[in-house]
């Protein structure tokens, strides 16, 4: 899993014997095929989200399945589309009252476009999720969106 797909090279080393399946994603891919467009959004998802960010500032542990529940959720119908997620009301309604109960140094701006960089990467994780094979054992070499695949 990497970022954008321009920054890889070729692989560079021969897999060992009990590899038995490789796939290689960039969480930048695909980023840009949604077109603008208007949409009022789905207020029981993004409520659902709501809740799993209040969860993760609470410091409280994340109930069981909460989270891998929460990302199989986007990119559905019954959930948050990309779409939703980039052009909804209910997106900017979201970003903006978090924007204004949590934050007092940075600009809205700022604030913003680090809530779309750091969220969009999620539809892509929740594509992978649904497509994976079946495994027993996932080697992730990292945390971050590799460890939240993992709890997909």
């Amino acid at each position: 899993m990497g970022g954008d797909r321009n920054h890889y090279g070729k692989q560079q080393y021969k897999l060992p014997d009990n590899v038995v399946h490789l796939e290689c994603h960039y969480l930048m891919d695909n980023l840009a095929d949604a077109k603008p467009k208007p949409s009022k959004g789905k207020r029981t998802a993004f409520d659902t989200q709501r809740k799993l960010h209040d969860q993760f500032r609470s410091n409280e542990p994340v109930p069981a399945g909460v989270l891998s529940q929460a990302l199989r959720n986007l990119g559905r119908k019954a959930g948050i589309s990309k779409e939703d997620f980039l052009y909804s009301q209910e997106s900017w309604q979201m970003i903006d009252e978090s924007y204004r109960q949590y934050c007092t140094e940075p600009s809205f701006v700022d604030y913003f476009w680090t809530v779309r960089v750091m969220h969009a990467p999620l539809f892509r994780i929740a594509e992978i999720a649904r497509n994976i094979p079946a495994t027993r054992t996932v080697h992730a070499i990292s945390t971050g969106y590799a460890g939240l695949l993992a709890q997909c």
